[in-house]
This record gives structure tokens, C-alpha cells and sequence, in this order.
């Protein structure tokens, strides 16, 4: 189901003549599919980067930039949007709802720093909330139950969210970081995105399903380079009778250069006494050709 975050328009106004990442994070970690309505939630390194599109250490400059508007804590993971909760405070003493998933926010996020500045700014507006926390859903990341098929017992794994529907574990993630590189990361993230959510693919492992899609990648890739594939059958069918120089010079110029070997090896097998031969000067003809 999806998730809605109103932006109000005052939000320009406090970002007027901010640095463009900085602009692009606050909105980000405002908006996301991750935040909560307290303004405390958890999110990754790695899942800002693919979100925003900025590095590391441009995502650590302009945290510095935006404090005390934004806060993280990355050894938690945790972010603190400060203007995300005061945009409802009107209202929060006669929502239960709230109340309930701010006390429940607080406890789950009791061990990071940034809980402090968020109970340091709204100390007057949370006296008096009612009684003890419900256990919420948070949104993810989440620990996932998944059965392990081998020893028939249930072990939860936590997976971190990417984009919309993508679910990695941190070791996945960082695995497929260090084979692929940031930029083809994210391009193949965002193409299994969109597959899930368009076409609806289900798959067991998002990380054994990505593996896949870069073989399926390299393979068009190398089809696209060699041309088409010219098969044994098709051979035969054209020269399993005859192979006259002018007909082999006529098939070798519909094809690319770099399939021509496997034609040559063909004829040398079908004609042991002069193919290779025959094939050797109609290949040098057709190079002198392109030379010139």
C-alpha cells in the first residue's frame, strides 16, 4: 500500500538559498517511503545514497549543513526530521493513533542520540501522553521471517529497502557493491524495481534475482556485439552441397567479422581438402576490400 507524506509549502522557504544537496537530502529523508510521522525512523547509509544519488561523504556534509533540521546517527541508523512532527502538533493530544506511534518510536529508538534532540525539542508538547506502547509495525527495514528449507525451522533475516521493492540484506548489498560498483548497483536495482512493479515478478531471493538479471545483461551484450548466432544446421544448409568461394564471400558480408571464424572451422571439417583454403583467400579478399 502506498505511503503519503504531505509537503507543506513553508518547507521552500526554509531551504531558500541552502546548497542543492542539502535540499535534495531534507527533502528526501522528509518524504520517503521509510519516514514516520514522529520524524524518527531507520534508514542506511546505503539506502540515502541510492536515494538521493549522492555519495557518502557529500550525504555527511550536508547532514552537518541541515543540523538542527535533520539529525543521523549512523552507527544506529537512525534519522530525526525535526519539522516532520511539528507540522501535526495541533493535533496531537486528541489523536491516540499518534500518540500511541510517537511512545512506540521512542522506545524502539531509545539507544541512539538523536532520540534526545527529538524529546529535547518537543519535551512541552509530549507531558501527559497516554500509557504504554502498542508494538506497531515500523516501516522498513524490518526483520523478515523466512523458512529455512534445509533444517525446516523459521530464523529471521533483517533486509534493508530499496526503492520500492527491493529487499537486500546489508551482506547482499555490500557483496553485489563491491563485484558491480555503485552505478551498475543502482541501474540493476532500479530494473528489478520496475520488473516487480510492473509486471508483478515474484522472486524468493531479490539477490540471487539480480545475479540473474547482470547474466541476462551480459549475455544481450555479448549477442549484441557477435550479431546473430549462426548455428551448425544453418551452415549445413547453406553449403552442406556446395561451397563456392562467391557464395561463402556473399554469407561472410551479412555477418560480423567476428563470427566468421566459426565459418571457416565449419568448412574445414565439411571439406578437409581444400575448405580451409578455399575460405582463407575469400577472407583476405574481403579484408583487402574493407582496407581500401
Amino acid at each position: 500500500m502506498a505511503r503519503y507524506h504531505d509537503i507543506e509549502s513553508s518547507i521552500w522557504e526554509d531551504l531558500q538559498g541552502r546548497p542543492k544537496n542539502e535540499k535534495i537530502l531534507y527533502i528526501f529523508s522528509f518524504a520517503n517511503p521509510l519516514t514516520r510521522d514522529s520524524g524518527l525512523y531507520k534508514i542506511g547509509m546505503d539506502t540515502i545514497k541510492l536515494g538521493t544519488g549522492l555519495t557518502e561523504s557529500e550525504i555527511i556534509r550536508a547532514l552537518k549543513g541541515l543540523e538542527p533540521k535533520l539529525y543521523y546517527d549512523p552507527e544506529q541508523r537512525v534519522m530525526f526530521v525535526a519539522g516532520k512532527l511539528k507540522r501535526r502538533l495541533s493535533g496531537l493530544h486528541s489523536n491516540k493513533n499518534m500518540q500511541i506511534a510517537i511512545k512506540h518510536d521512542l522506545d524502539v529508538f531509545k539507544d541512539s542520540y538523536v532520540t534526545s534532540m527529538f524529546i529535547k525539542k518537543y519535551e512541552g508538547a509530549l507531558k501527559g501522553l497516554a500509557s504504554p506502547p502498542l508494538p506497531l509495525p515500523l516501516p522498513l527495514p524490518l526483520p523478515l521471517v523466512v523458512k529455512d528449507r534445509g533444517m525446516g525451522k523459521e530464523k529471521e533475516v533483517e533486509k534493508d529497502k530499496f526503492l520500492e521493492f527491493v529487499l537486500l540484506t546489508k551482506e547482499e548489498y555490500s557483496k553485489l557493491l563491491t563485484k558491480w560498483g555503485q552505478d551498475k548497483l543502482n541501474r540493476l536495482i532500479e530494473q528489478l524495481n520496475n520488473g516487480i512493479g510492473a509486471k508483478g515478478y515474484k522472486y524468493k531471493s531479490h539477490y540471487h534475482a539480480l545475479l540473474n538479471w547482470e547474466r541476462r545483461d551480459i549475455k544481450a551484450q555479448d549477442q549484441k556485439q557477435s550479431g546473430p548466432q549462426i548455428t551448425n544446421e544453418q551452415l549445413e544448409r547453406l553449403f552442406g552441397r556446395m561451397a563456392t568461394p562467391e557464395k561463402i564471400k556473399e554469407f561472410l558480408k551479412t555477418i560480423p567479422q567476428s563470427a566468421w571464424g566459426k565459418v571457416g572451422y565449419y568448412l574445414s571439417k565439411k571439406y578437409p581438402e581444400d575448405g580451409s583454403r578455399v575460405f582463407a583467400q575469400v577472407e583476405s579478399e574481403l579484408i583487402r576490400s574493407k582496407g581500401d
